[in-house]
């Protein structure tokens, strides 16, 4: 747990400064279940485990890193994330789309960080 709280507060932290250009490995795009546990895993916008910079086509079996890893029960209580409108029983949790990428400007940058405060308090208090 505290590796993902580590990656968040990292992920804070770059949104505090004009973005580099590869500041996506390091930010949350979503939580995604982590099969066969009852847990997710936080990805980055290459759906690769947030800070892995493997690129490309390369696979990442997600129960390799279970320090990124949440309860999936504590990631659905946190407000303000998103589902997917298309597919309900989807239960990925999404931090941004396209349309609203921290690259995108301030509003959606802040956005992101108080989504990622939230998500903070959520982990911090099961520790």
């Amino acid at each position: 747990m505290n590796q993902v709280i580590d990656s968040l507060m990292v992920a804070k932290e770059l949104l505090s400064r004009p973005l580099r250009k590869n500041a996506s490995i390091y930010l949350p795009y979503c939580w995604h279940d982590a099969p066969g546990t009852t847990e997710m895993i936080l990805l980055n916008r290459s759906y690769k485990p947030v800070g892995n910079n493997s690129g490309g086509k390369t696979w990442l079996a997600y129960a390799d890193f279970p320090e990124l890893m949440a309860p999936r029960a504590v990631i659905h209580g946190i407000g303000g994330m998103r589902r997917n409108q298309s597919f309900p029983e989807d239960p990925r949790q999404w931090f941004y789309n396209d349309l609203t990428a921290p690259q995108r400007g301030k509003v959606y940058k802040q956005h992101l960080a108080d989504l990622i405060q939230a998500n903070l308090d959520a982990l911090e208090s099961l520790l």
